[in-house]
């Protein structure tokens, strides 16, 4: 037995014995970035809000941001990848897992956004750099229409 099949054995019983761990570790890294519920949007009716009543969005060729003022503290993401624009699981996951790690990456950003990202047909034929040198762009196009939206971040509301 390889040590990487030992490491997976390992892995999968302490997540047996104790599923609400945050980070995993796996071959001596520990990830220590989480995604918490607080974090996303769970549900149709966000969802539903967010695209009935958009303040604003930001585009390019791949992803399409829409945003929406809110009034909790937190500002939530919501991922919309269709199996139409990427077809094979494995680019859609790829695609939600970069999203979502550029989302995490970001400095200072504006609260009190609902932010749901849609990825566009051929998103799934860029590298990851390419891919993330977009995200980053749009997360300070969406900084700067906040702050015009919005003078004061702390506040939630205009």
């Amino acid at each position: 037995m390889c040590s990487s099949d030992v490491a997976q054995r390992v892995e999968r019983s302490c997540r047996l014995e104790n599923p609400t761990l945050n980070s995993i570790q796996v071959q001596g890294l520990v990830a220590t970035q989480s995604f918490p519920k607080a974090s996303r949007l769970l549900n149709a009716a966000d969802y539903s809000a967010v695209f009935d009543k958009t303040h604003f969005k930001v585009s390019c060729r791949y992803f399409l941001m829409l945003a929406r003022v809110n009034r909790d503290a937190n500002t939530r993401l919501g991922l919309v990848v269709a199996k139409k624009h990427v077809p094979t699981a494995v680019q859609r996951n790829r695609l939600k897992r970069l999203i979502r790690t550029s989302f995490r990456s970001l400095e200072p950003f504006p609260r009190h956004l609902d932010l749901v990202v849609l990825v566009r047909k051929g998103a799934d034929k860029i590298h990851n750099r390419q891919a993330f040198a977009q995200l980053n762009t749009l997360w300070a196009d969406v900084a700067l229409k906040c702050q015009s939206i919005n003078p004061r971040p702390d506040l939630g509301q205009p």
